[in-house]
């Protein structure tokens, strides 16, 4: 393919592709300024309950590491 006419269609799909996502992305930030308050709950609720399942993962784990370093190490750990 002769270069310019590789140059001319690759401009012309780059500016295709730069303005269809930048009308796209337009279009959905509209959409989800729309429904922002539904998906900020669902993502607070869903944030609490990570958070709550990481706390009890962490305090699990730290048990049984107690268990484990205490049958290691005679004595009191402190």
């Amino acid at each position: 393919m002769p270069w310019r006419r590789f140059v001319t269609y690759n401009a012309a799909g780059g500016i295709v592709w730069a303005a269809t996502y930048t009308f796209a992305s337009y279009y959905l930030g509209d959409a989800f300024s729309s429904a922002e308050t539904t998906i900020s709950v669902a993502l607070a609720a869903a944030a609490a309950v990570a958070i709550a399942a990481m706390m009890v993962l962490v305090r699990r784990q730290y048990q049984k590491l107690t268990v484990i370093a205490e049958a290691a190490i005679q004595g009191p750990l402190t």
